[in-house]
């Protein structure tokens, strides 16, 4: 018997609800802490902090670690690509966009990974890398300039900060 999000009810329900948590997200990442960060220690510290802290905001615990750690890894590199997006566009509405098409395109995948569709899973696995294949020099080319950036100098106070700001979703998960 499945439930939550495996069921047709499960994924409409998430459709529905998706847009909302998407629009929190963004509006709350991109807008004013990317902004707000980038402002201090330019774009790359700041796509490291808020993709790990992005990332940690998406931790869950369930009984495969595997489960655990792809997510993880999974939102984290996802964060990098919409960190980059923003930097090059400062289009609220283009993150928005390819977030929630990420998102969509993830719970797909789960479903059909849940239904056992061998065939369909390797066909979205298939149009997803030729997708991949097409749009993947742009977002290196913006990680290459990123990298070129003057380097900011860092203060204990800094430290302090980057690890209370990584580790609150942890904190979070587990005082709620």
């Amino acid at each position: 018997q499945q439930s939550g999000l495996l069921t047709l009810a499960g994924l409409f329900f998430s459709m529905l609800l998706m847009p909302l948590f998407v629009i929190k997200e963004e509006i709350f990442e991109r807008s004013l802490m990317q902004g707000t960060l980038a402002k201090y220690y330019g774009s790359m510290i700041t796509m490291i902090l808020l993709s790990l802290n992005f990332a940690l905001m998406h931790f869950y615990i369930t009984k495969e670690i595997q489960h655990i750690v792809a997510a993880v890894i999974s939102v984290f590199f996802g964060s990098i690509i919409l960190v980059l997006l923003y930097v090059a566009t400062k289009n609220l509405f283009a993150t928005l966009f390819t977030h929630l098409l990420y998102n969509v395109l993830v719970i797909l995948q789960i479903y059909l990974h849940v239904q056992s569709s061998f065939v369909y899973e390797a066909l979205f696995w298939i149009i997803f890398g030729i997708g991949f294949l097409f749009t993947w020099k742009y977002p290196w080319s913006m990680l290459q300039r990123a990298l070129k950036e003057k380097r900011v100098k860092l203060t204990w106070i800094d430290y302090i900060f980057f690890i209370l700001f990584i580790g609150f979703p942890i904190l979070l998960y587990f005082i709620f």
